[in-house]
Parts: C-alpha cells; structure tokens; sequence
C-alpha cells in the first residue's frame, strides 16, 4: 500500500532489510528461547527509532526485519538505518541475571523510485545492499 501510495504522490519512501549477523551461533550457544527473546526485543528497539503511526516494521524471515518508511528519501532512510544499527549493537541484549549478548546487524536500504518502483523490487533490492553489508564485514548499512 504504501508503494501505491509513493507511487500516486510522487512521494519517496525508503524500505530497510535488517538481518542478524550471525544468529545461528547465537542459538546454538544460548537456545532458542534466548535467541526467540533477542528477536522480540530487537523488534521493540527497531520501532523504538521510527515514527509511530507512520513507519512499518515487520518480521521477514527467520532473523530478517523489514522496516518501511513512508515520505522517507535514501539519505533519511540510511539516518534511520544506523540508528537502528548503533542501538541494536551499544546495548547487550538479556534479562537481569542472564550473560549478556551483544548483537549486530546488516541493514541494506532501498528507496522508491531509484532502486525499484515495485513492492518486490525493492525489498530484493535492499535484500542484495543487505548481503552486501555482511560482505563488507558485518555491522554495517549499505545502500
């Protein structure tokens, strides 16, 4: 809807792919309740750094994150995607008395109209800057 909505207005709109950066190991070594934990709360700190009533998140796959973020052109959406990067890695993630895990990601960013004008085309777009980022060492946004 959102696309539709950029598309009839003209309007930017960035889309982010998040993925956690190593996350097997992470539910190898701690579980899967932990790891499930670590998902939740990485929700929560993600929507922590968007609008409310305006920005989307939602959960993409197993460890990925799709945020979508209307009347948002590519530099605003790469503001929000370290935000979301710094708070996600400065913070160790666990509940008072459990070994804290600190946390990184891959954020790929895409923008209407430049990077597709399609739903799909997007977030496979920010899907290949999101690969890229892990190429480039993890922890990291690219566009």
């Amino acid at each position: 809807q959102e696309v539709e909505r950029a598309i009839r207005f003209n309007r930017a709109l960035s889309v982010l792919v998040i993925d956690i950066d190593n996350f097997k190991q992470i539910n190898d070594r701690f579980g899967h309740q932990r790891g499930d934990a670590i998902l939740a709360e990485l929700a929560n700190r993600a929507v922590s750094e968007t609008r409310a009533q305006v920005d989307t998140v939602a959960r993409y796959g197993g460890e990925e994150f799709v945020l979508v973020l209307p009347e948002t052109p590519l530099a605003g959406g790469l503001v929000v995607a370290e935000k979301v990067r710094d708070r996600i890695a400065s913070v160790p993630f666990g509940a008072p008395g459990e070994e804290p895990i600190t946390v990184t990601v891959s954020i790929g960013v895409a923008c209407f109209p430049q990077h597709g004008t399609k739903p799909q085309t997007l977030i496979r777009a920010a899907d290949q800057a999101m690969y890229e980022a892990k190429g480039r060492g993890r922890n990291r946004v690219v566009s």
